[in-house]
């Protein structure tokens, strides 16, 4: 019998923020188990973000698709089905998104935090929340997790080892991410309060952001909250 584990996070008006596992376990080592199965909360209106099962890669789930990559003697490999585990797993149920056109000036990871939580907080969002971004960037740095199978421990410098980094300039992309500043090491790295994932469509992809710059105008999405 399978039995989903989770944290009931968040009780806003656009739905409930869930996790299973804890993102600082699955990066030392502690706890690689498989906490949750994407089957299991599959449905339209779910999205959700976090790594393949032992590290096999990343997913991203978007409206009920399943978005999962994996790198295999150098190429990667995208698959949609929801048979498809994760050690960690943030995910919420958004049935309307608001769409907010925005002009930006974005040159890092701390830069794009800034301007989801300013708009975030002039949208409404409280608690940790979803959000979501359109449009074309003019750099986007990014990784697929594959961990060495053959490793008998994993830790906080095998999984930096472990990250396949890629990165494409004036790409247009389909960001999914989470933001709350309660969550460090829950679903946000350390010194972190959003974990963004993208989708790509050349090559079609699902990975986690490392780094993006952009200027001018992007759609940035939240939750209608009414």
């Amino acid at each position: 019998m399978r039995v989903l584990f989770f944290f009931l996070m968040s009780m806003a008006a656009y739905g409930q923020v869930q996790i299973a596992g804890k993102a600082k376990n699955v990066m030392m080592g502690i706890d690689l188990s498989s906490n949750i199965w994407l089957d299991t909360i599959v449905q339209p209106g779910v999205y959700g973000l976090g790594p393949v099962d032992d590290l096999q890669g990343e997913i991203t789930l978007i409206d009920g698709v399943v978005h999962a990559s994996s790198v295999v003697n150098g190429e990667v490999h995208t698959h949609h089905s929801p048979n498809v585990k994760a050690p960690f797993f943030v995910y919420t149920h958004v049935e309307e998104w608001e769409a907010y056109e925005v002009s930006v000036e974005v040159h890092s990871m701390s830069d794009l935090q800034h301007i989801i939580e300013d708009l975030g907080q002039s949208a409404g969002m409280e608690g940790p929340y979803p959000f979501r971004i359109k449009g074309e960037v003019e750099y986007l740095k990014y990784h697929i997790i594959m961990r060495d199978l053959s490793e008998k421990e994993h830790s906080h410098e095998a999984h930096k080892k472990a990250k396949v980094q890629m990165e494409q300039s004036s790409v247009p992309v389909e960001c999914l991410g989470f933001f709350s500043r309660e969550h460090e090491g829950v679903f946000t790295h350390k010194g972190q309060y959003i974990h963004v994932h993208v989708v790509l469509q050349d090559p079609l992809l699902s990975a986690h952001v490392d780094d993006i710059s952009a200027t001018g105008r992007l759609t940035v999405f939240f939750p209608k909250t009414q």
